[in-house]
């Protein structure tokens, strides 16, 4: 999918209740502008009737995204309201790019993650983010764990805008090792380990582990060889367990010798 302005894997621009869908096709910003670029949804806005509240949930996207402003691997930006989603692939972008969503304006966020890599050519911008690029909405219980290649300043999760009252960013955590961010920022910075397998609902206390998330054990199995990052109880886990962190053959025995025959 491509063109120039609020371009997504399944829909450019939304004003709807959207639940249970997936894109998995690759998006791109293909002419001057590439702004409000998402792997779902390059722009959620909200309706004109007060009385509707429109949301998206259970969705998820899989493809690679670039553009210039407001990029995301789920979401370019978002003015209504996103809900227990994850992205998943390559996004490449200038300013206010970031793992899923480039800008949350006057919408919310809650329970999504990413596991998106981001890659943004800006020396200059800092809203580049794990999460979000930058939050004037609110953004909760979500957290971060792809590789962020970058110049400019970048948040683990994202960065809280300056036009946003009290504290848009709460709850959130992002993975200092996978992300490459180790400055202290919006969110909790976290080892792998201390979010990956039983260590997780430890470690990230504001997550819903009873009904919305759920931890991820290996058992040596081709499907979770290793122990995961948390995944979302109303996904299917099958298609949630793709990572690379998954993909690791399981690991051999310690402390066996070989002898001659």
């Amino acid at each position: 999918m491509s063109g120039g302005k609020r371009v997504g894997g399944l829909i450019g621009g939304a004003t709807a209740t959207i639940t249970n869908c997936y894109a998995e096709g690759d998006v791109t910003g293909s002419k001057e502008d590439k702004q409000y670029i998402g792997g779902f949804v390059g722009e959620f806005t909200p309706p004109f009737s007060a009385n509707e509240t429109p949301a998206i949930s259970l969705c998820y996207s899989t493809g690679n995204v670039s553009g210039t402003d407001r990029v995301g691997g789920f979401a370019g930006e978002t003015e209504s309201k996103i809900t227990e989603s994850f992205s998943r692939g390559n996004v490449s972008g200038t300013e206010r790019t970031a793992g899923f969503i480039g800008e949350v304006d006057e919408g919310t966020v809650i329970d999504c993650y990413t596991l998106s890599s981001v890659t943004a050519s800006s020396t200059e911008e800092d809203t580049i983010g794990g999460v979000a690029g930058v939050v004037a909405g609110q953004l909760t219980q979500c957290y971060a764990a792809g590789a962020i290649n970058t110049s400019a300043d970048a948040s683990g999760v994202g960065k809280n805008s300056f036009f946003a009252d009290g504290t848009p960013i709460k709850d959130a955590y992002w993975s200092k090792d996978r992300t490459g961010v180790n400055t202290d920022g919006p969110g909790e910075k976290l080892t792998s380990s201390q979010m990956t397998g039983d260590s997780a609902s430890n470690n990230m206390t504001s997550l819903d582990f009873t009904s919305t998330w759920q931890e991820t054990i290996g058992d040596n199995s081709d499907s979770t060889p290793v122990d995961g990052f948390p995944i979302l109880q109303g996904i299917d886990a099958s298609v949630q367990q793709v990572d690379p962190l998954f993909l690791q053959p399981p690991r051999a025995p310690t402390g066996l010798t070989a002898s001659p025959v």
